[in-house]
């Protein structure tokens, strides 16, 4: 089966390695809130405390500072788009294109995009410019992925303003949500959702505007 350049940079194009790797459950495994496990704050270490240079938040650094093109090396799906482009086309060029795309894509924080779903949210919204990002715990990650997780660290992200924060479901901007990034053994960032990477643990949501002092 052909695929064009936009069906290949879409996340939710499952290649024929991948359709061949996943079940029925799996992916609708990927879409359950039920199917996330709560994490259990200071889980990472033995002193309670969570490190904040974990490959995950390196990663959510990347993103948030802009330094999209170290967060598709860092992601285990599109580095394999890239190298599906290269072996399709023959083409370095081609390659390049499709890192430019996937970069470009990571750049892009939309409004339209910027939304709560159950299939889950682009990545750039989460660890955006200007919110705060806490590690607050680690654990073993999830083992139906594309390969098993060695780690998952849950990160807590505060956002900064009603203005730029995610909505939910009936339009209404987030304080905050803690998500989970799961990590392969080889330090790549797996996908674990629909739409983006992350486990989102919606019972995490917090709507506390005034206390926080949020704008």
């Amino acid at each position: 089966m052909g695929y064009s350049v936009r069906e290949i940079m879409n996340p939710q194009t499952r290649l024929p390695a991948e359709r061949a790797a996943e079940t029925p459950e799996t992916v609708a495994d990927a879409v359950r809130p039920e199917t996330v496990t709560r994490p259990e704050t200071g889980s990472g270490a033995a002193d309670g405390a969570v490190s904040s240079n974990t490959v995950a938040m390196q990663y959510a650094n990347a993103l948030q500072r802009g330094d999209t093109e170290r967060a598709v090396a860092m992601t285990r799906w599109m580095r394999e788009r890239i190298a599906y482009v290269q072996s399709q086309s023959g083409s370095p060029d081609a390659a390049e294109q499709a890192r430019a795309s996937l970069i470009e894509q990571l750049n892009d924080r939309g409004i339209e995009g910027n939304r709560l779903a159950e299939e889950g949210i682009e990545d750039q919204y989460v660890f955006a410019p200007g919110v705060l990002l806490e590690a607050v715990a680690v654990d073993a990650g999830r083992d139906d992925l594309a390969e098993p997780a060695g780690s998952r660290t849950w990160i807590r992200a505060v956002f900064p303003s009603r203005r730029t924060a995610p909505r939910d479901g009936e339009d209404v901007p987030v304080r905050a949500i803690t998500a989970g990034v799961n990590v392969s053994k080889d330090g790549s960032i797996l996908k674990a959702n629909v739409i983006g990477n992350l486990e989102l643990d919606l019972d995490s949501i917090s709507y506390d505007w005034a206390s926080a002092g949020g704008e």
